[in-house]
């Protein structure tokens, strides 16, 4: 049993929806709200090919588009939701500098609009919007806490700090039990988007390939183990009801920072290709270099604390693409 997957917490007979299901970190949080008893419908986009593991996917699937707030709206109408998780997003920030449209369209439009039909309903609903800690920018002193400054720069960040401006002003204008989770890098099984580091490392280092980084491999970063995460958001979501709670926002991370050639090197370490060293780039166009934040708030509030320790998870994460890489027949 994982930290996603312990059972109580009051779950039982709630329907709740999640946006963004399809993707690796919607799949693993639906199914631990299954295992608790939960109704869980998964907002799927029409067309879109649910990445998460076929054995696992735990929820109902309403097809529809977060842009679309007349499908939202009748969501709503059709059932009683009790809690909405958030994930909705284009999430990878490479897209987002080639689209910032898409971005803005998907990530901030598509955020009030789902508060905007949850407003809507006799009973609103609450809602835990996921954020990213992108959304401090740059980071040029110590690590980010929650009462920082939001200061970003590049298209994703900007869309998911429009986001948040626009959750705060539902909870102060009409009373919404809204909180926002801001994480760093989730990593883990279910994950199969190649631009991510930790992914393409795994493919490159099973598929016996040296990996060709997009710059020199300084840059640094926290990660979270998906577990971590969902454990994170179920918690999160379990304190709404408390008073002086909305609007509350917390980062979720190890804090441990890791260089990008250290999270290589341990991938390919584990995986047996430690001699393969990576190639070097020049460094990519309009990305933060240096994000590094605190999960204090998250132990005093939520008494919150990771599981998963970088390498173990890096195990089980090579352990399942060396398992899908078997099934699929992929070299």
């Amino acid at each position: 049993m994982t930290a996603g997957d312990r059972p109580g917490g009051g779950w039982a007979g709630r329907t709740v929806l999640i946006t963004g299901c399809s993707g690796f970190l919607g799949g693993w949080l639906a199914r631990a709200l299954e295992l608790r008893g939960a109704r869980v419908l998964g907002l799927v986009q029409p067309g879109k090919t649910v990445v998460h593991e076929p054995d696992k996917v735990a929820f109902e699937p309403v097809v529809g588009d977060v842009r679309d707030i007349a499908t939202l709206a009748a969501v709503f109408r059709d059932h009683a939701v009790s809690v909405v998780f958030h994930l909705a997003a284009l999430a990878v920030p490479s897209l987002s500098r080639g689209d910032p449209l898409r971005a803005f369209e998907v990530n901030t439009r598509g955020t009030w609009n789902l508060l905007e039909a949850a407003r809507g309903t006799a009973s609103m609903p609450q809602v835990v919007l996921v954020s990213t800690d992108s959304v401090y920018g740059e980071s040029k002193g110590p690590p980010f806490t929650e009462t920082m400054a939001m200061a970003p720069e590049f298209p994703y960040e900007a869309s998911k700090a429009c986001a948040e401006i626009t959750a705060r002003c539902y909870v102060a204008t009409y009373g919404m039990q809204l909180a926002i989770a801001r994480f760093c890098n989730v990593y883990g099984p279910g994950d199969t988007t190649s631009s991510r580091l930790i992914v393409s490392a795994i493919d490159a280092a099973l598929g016996g390939r040296r990996m060709l980084l997009h710059g020199d491999g300084s840059s640094m970063r926290n990660y979270l183990y998906v577990d971590d995460a969902v454990a994170a958001l179920i918690d999160l979501a379990e304190r709404l009801s408390q008073p002086d709670f909305a609007g509350t926002v917390i980062n979720f991370c190890d804090e441990m920072s890791y260089s990008v050639m250290d999270v290589v090197g341990r991938v390919f370490e584990q995986t047996g290709e430690a001699a393969l060293s990576p190639i070097l780039g020049t460094g990519a166009l309009a990305e933060i270099s240096i994000k590094l934040a605190s999960a204090a708030k998250a132990r005093a509030v939520l008494g919150w604390r990771p599981a998963v320790s970088l390498d173990e998870g890096l195990r089980r994460t090579i352990a399942w693409h060396r398992e899908r890489m078997g099934r699929d027949g992929v070299a």
